[in-house]
């Protein structure tokens, strides 16, 4: 943290002081960025070792692992800017690197998107004892289909 130059000391021992702790911790810093750059490399590394293995019944596993560790990765880098940014983040700079950090989860897609509802008709009678069916409730889901250049959201 540095200080005001009103606050610094007259004494040429204590600003030799002030300058050993400042070189220590800068010395700590660049290890620590050292060890972060080697982690989000081992991690990119991994992530690219298996999405190559990404085939086969466990492919689903696959996934999710791929997912969690670029998340990670993507926690790492958001650590990492604000590391570098910390001494001059304002307060919009701070907003947007807390918005970049939870923007997790599914997409906003614009309201006026064109939605395609498409309805699974089960029929009107069991198939079992032959009663007739009634609603029991909707599930709804909405899925991004690219078509032909045109984005379409459909609505389950």
């Amino acid at each position: 943290m540095p200080l005001p130059l009103d606050a610094l000391p007259d004494d040429a021992v204590a600003l030799k002081a002030i300058i050993l702790a400042q070189r220590e911790e800068v010395t700590r810093m660049k290890a620590s960025v050292r060890a972060y750059e080697a982690l989000v490399q081992a991690l990119k590394i991994r992530i690219a070792r298996l999405q190559k293995q990404k085939f086969g019944s466990s492919s689903e596993k696959i996934e999710r692992e791929i997912e969690q560790l670029q998340l990670a990765l993507e926690d790492l880098e958001v650590a990492m800017a604000a590391a570098d940014k910390s001494p001059q983040l304002d307060g919009t700079e701070k907003a947007a690197l807390q918005a970049a950090s939870h923007r997790r989860g599914k997409p906003r897609v614009a309201e006026d998107m064109p939605r395609e509802r498409l309805v699974l008709d089960p029929g009107d009678r069991c198939p079992d004892c032959g009663g007739p069916l009634r609603l029991l409730g909707e599930d709804l889901s909405e899925i991004l289909d690219l078509i032909a250049a045109k984005l379409c959201l459909g609505v389950e």
